[in-house]
Formats: structure tokens, sequence, C-alpha cells
């Protein structure tokens, strides 16, 4: 799979801020996106037609970076909702990877009930490469 962009959704600026730091040091080309919360994503992804018409094949995202703690909506009350917008035709390309700090079971069994959830990203990667390797290993 090519990615051709990214939304990063974490309520931590300075989180956003290593991410994103990373991911142009990968691929300067990825058109990231951010949300600080799970509503703002949903409210993003929900408007197909504008968001394709202004970033065209950038949208929707290839890969969703969600973490899972978040105010106004946490990520998984985000996966709740983006289970009806994945199944239109439309989104059905969208592959997710939660952010997360914990190795929490529980966590991790809840976010594979999704068939669109293809793995989990440590919250602070040690290195651009470390990131790089778990991105491949999901997308």
């Amino acid at each position: 799979m090519t990615i051709q962009s990214i939304l990063i959704v974490d309520d931590g600026e300075d989180d956003r801020y290593i991410i994103r730091r990373y991911l142009r040091e990968i691929d300067s080309s990825w058109h990231l996106f951010e949300a600080r919360n799970g509503r703002e994503a949903l409210e993003f992804l929900s408007d197909f037609e504008k968001q394709r018409t202004e970033y065209q094949h950038k949208f929707p995202p290839t890969l969703i970076l969600l973490d899972i703690n978040m105010p106004v909506m946490d990520g998984f009350e985000f996966l709740q909702e983006f289970a009806k917008l994945h199944q239109s035709e439309k989104y059905q390309s969208v592959v997710l990877a939660m952010i997360s700090s914990s190795d929490r079971g529980e966590d991790k069994a809840k976010a594979q009930q999704y068939p669109f959830v293809k793995g989990f990203i440590e919250k602070w990667p040690e290195t651009a490469e470390s990131l790089h390797e778990q991105i491949n290993a999901i997308v």
C-alpha cells in the first residue's frame, strides 16, 4: 500500500509534533492532517466531498494514527463512529493504528474488534526509523 497521507489524532501538541517530525523525516511527500480529538477527526472525515475537492488524491488519509486517551471523544469512541464511515466504499482503503503508551492487553483486544485497526504504535518512538518500521508492519 502506498501512503499518500496520514491523519494524526492526538490531544497532545508535543506528541503530534514529535510524530509529525518523524513522519516528515521518513517521507516528506506524505501529506499530514491533524486533529486534537476523535470528534475533530470525525468532523474532518465526514465531509468527504469538501475534503476530496480540497485535497484530491490525498483524501481520505491512507493511514490514521489514533491516540486512545483523549478528551471530548477518545480513541474507542472514535472507532465506534468511524466504523459507520468505513462501511462506505469511500473509506474502505483507510487503515488505522492505535497510538498508545500503554501495553494493556484489553486495549489491544478492544481495538482489534474493528477489522480496519491494523496495529499499535508506541506513543513515543525513539527514532524516525523505529516509527517507520512500525508503520511498514501495518500498511
